[in-house]
């Protein structure tokens, strides 16, 4: 993982970009599963960029989508690929110029969240892009997705902690990932990436779901 820039985090996998290669990783069992990289994206650090899979990629219905900046910094791309694919599809949306904090999917929709209440939405099925602003449910019977974002206690807790371990003064970069919890919804806890977790020194971290997948050696995407 030296040098290594983590995309996405979920269900115990790790979706890795590093010197033109891009992989599934598995700290605890090491397993790896190579991906084609998109010829547009290879030579990219991805350091702002967010990613989320549908599926674990062992799944035939794995899907990756990575939301990507552009160089003009006001459009957004999405980069998509199926399990068994050698090819990318891109899709674009104009003048979104905010930064991604949070990824999800569910039900066939990829969802890419800003740190505003306003969201991307990508459908696997029609391949349309819609943007929308998040409105809380009101009861338990309003119809919702069943996410949630980390609450300020919550978000200030996380900070605690890594202050305990690391120092006041550490500037940490992380990448987020959905857990589930006692509540109803699946908790997203946001992928923190800001211009100061750049300078040199700063360490890099990634929330992770403990598991320990094995996958035969023969196995590729």
């Amino acid at each position: 993982m030296d040098g290594a820039t983590c995309l996405a985090s979920s269900q115990g996998w790790l979706l890795l970009f590093r010197e033109g290669s891009m992989f599934f990783f598995c700290p605890f069992s090491r397993a790896k599963m190579e991906l084609p990289v998109p010829c547009q994206l290879a030579h990219l650090e991805f350091s702002d960029d967010v990613a989320m899979f549908s599926a674990p990629p062992t799944s035939k219905d794995c899907v990756v989508c990575i939301a990507c900046r552009t160089e003009q910094r006001e459009d957004l791309e999405l980069y998509l690929i199926h399990r068994g694919s050698n090819s990318w599809t891109k899709h674009k949306l104009e003048s979104f110029p905010h930064k991604i904090v949070y990824a999800a999917y569910h039900n066939g929709v990829f969802y890419y969240f800003d740190n505003t209440c306003l969201m991307v939405c990508f459908s696997i099925e029609d391949r349309r892009i819609r943007t929308g602003k998040v409105i809380s449910a009101k009861s338990a019977n309003d119809r919702c997705l069943p996410f949630r974002f980390s609450s300020n206690h919550e978000k200030r807790d996380r900070k605690k902690r890594l202050a305990l371990v690391l120092g006041e003064e550490t500037l940490v970069s992380t990448c987020g990932t959905r857990v589930s919890s006692c509540h109803p919804a699946y908790k997203m806890i946001p992928s923190e990436n800001t211009e100061k977790a750049k300078e040199p020194g700063t360490r890099k971290g990634v929330w992770f779901q403990p598991r320990f997948h094995h996958i035969d050696k023969k196995q590729s995407w």
